[in-house]
């Protein structure tokens, strides 16, 4: 599945530049809000990718500000998934070095 996606956005990012419909400047990015919740459950290696697609479409000249509204939230979306892995991944270092210090001062004790 890994490989059917990567392929997709791969191809999806060669073309983005050279699109210029709404209607497929739609498609693509309703593409990219579907996969969102799923990239960031399973695929988070290819969120940048997604980002760069998002960024790409959000230069064009042919996006409607409606559709430049659902850029920014599914970037938003990807923004707040890393905020949240980065907080949760400091948390878990603060507790480690909590622990680590009540075990040491246990043992001195």
């Amino acid at each position: 599945m890994l490989n059917v996606i990567t392929l997709t956005l791969q191809i999806i990012a060669k073309l983005v530049p050279t699109i210029t419909t709404s209607q497929s400047i739609q498609s693509i990015i309703d593409l990219i809000v579907a996969m969102i919740p799923l990239l960031i459950q399973e695929y988070q290696a290819l969120l940048p990718t997604v980002q760069n697609i998002i960024a790409v479409l959000s230069q064009s000249g042919d996006v409607t500000d409606d559709q430049i509204t659902q850029l920014q939230a599914a970037s938003a979306a990807i923004d707040a998934h890393f905020e949240a892995t980065v907080a949760a991944a400091r948390a878990a270092d603060a507790a480690a070095k909590l622990k680590a210090t009540a075990t040491a001062t246990a043992a001195t004790t």
